[in-house]
């Protein structure tokens, strides 16, 4: 299937930036960079080696928003 009507995708787009929305709002971008950046700063911080996914997602979704002045 051509890759212009793979709407699902096949993992391997190499998106860089992907845009932050609250209500239909643009309030930001997010870059791998700053993805990397949340999980290595989860890294050296882990307070509960046996947290669910659930809570890691949120960990690495409020550092996010931290580093993109969101929050």
């Amino acid at each position: 299937m051509p890759r212009s009507t793979n709407r699902r995708g096949d993992g391997k787009e190499h998106v860089k930036r992907l845009p932050v929305l609250r209500k239909d709002n643009l309030v930001g971008i997010v870059t791998r960079a700053n993805l990397l950046q949340a999980v290595a700063d989860l890294a050296r911080d882990v307070p509960d080696p046996t947290a669910d996914d659930d809570h890691i997602r949120n960990r690495v979704f409020a550092a996010i928003e931290i580093m993109i002045g969101v929050r």
